[in-house]
């Protein structure tokens, strides 16, 4: 498929990415990337974001740690780029059997310490659905309030505000719970804050 031909905001899925993301009602293409596992065609050199699930994300800070490094500092020489987990904090600190000489604490410590290094945002998402509208929201941010600050802009500023209004809308995919998204935004009269 030739990159002229494609709609005004296709997401690049890396060739090398494996059980990846759907991105339902968006358009896709699978190509080799630079660095990551999907960016935004024509920004593919200023924007990417690296999946992991649990499983990954655990043998970056382990076994593959220096493969991993040298790849967080690629993404880190992007305009932005990000760092999606497919689970939440909590479920991360439960390691895996088969991890021995790395702790949880050190797991996420290195996680926040390349984030802090490289400035790369790292998302920790309890199910897959929910990372992919993270991916989602995170490339359309780029476009909104980078991409589009440049007058030499693919899209332009326009385009990206079209976009960032006509974006599919999703399943309800937010965490449920304790997630601050299911409290009510202000205590009311009836249930003060403290109350049984």
């Amino acid at each position: 498929m030739k990159t002229d031909r494609l709609p005004p905001f296709t997401i690049v899925c890396d060739t090398r990415e494996q059980d990846g993301y759907d991105f339902t009602g968006l358009s896709t293409i699978r190509r080799g990337l630079p660095t990551g596992d999907y960016s935004i065609v024509g920004y593919e050199n200023r924007v990417a974001v690296e999946r992991k699930n649990k499983a990954d994300a655990w043998g970056c800070v382990a076994g593959d740690r220096p493969r991993f490094e040298r790849c967080v500092a690629r993404l880190g020489d992007l305009d932005r780029a990000a760092i999606i987990i497919e689970c939440d904090l909590r479920d991360f600190c439960d390691r895996p059997s088969y991890i021995q000489r790395v702790t949880p604490a050190t797991a996420v410590g290195s996680y926040v310490s390349w984030s802090c290094k490289y400035r790369i945002p790292v998302f920790w998402c309890d199910t897959k659905a929910y990372a992919e509208r993270i991916t989602v929201r995170f490339l359309v941010a780029f476009l909104k309030h980078v991409a589009s600050a440049s007058e030499t802009s693919v899209l332009g500023r326009e385009a990206s505000a079209a976009l960032t209004h006509s974006l599919p809308t999703f399943p309800n995919v937010l965490p449920t719970g304790d997630a601050p998204d299911n409290r009510p935004a202000t205590p009311t009269t009836d249930n003060p804050p403290g109350a049984s």
